[in-house]
């Protein structure tokens, strides 16, 4: 789990340059946002 200021369970991978998180946490976006897009 990512610990700091912003604790939205995304981070920035420096070596890679790309955004990085947890399952759970890409699971929960995917779900919102699929809700979010049926419903609009």
């Amino acid at each position: 789990m990512f610990i700091g200021k912003d604790n939205s369970g995304f981070g920035w991978d420096e070596r890679r340059q790309r955004i990085v998180a947890e399952d759970a946490v890409w699971n929960s976006y995917i779900s919102v946002r699929t809700i979010f897009i049926i419903l609009f």
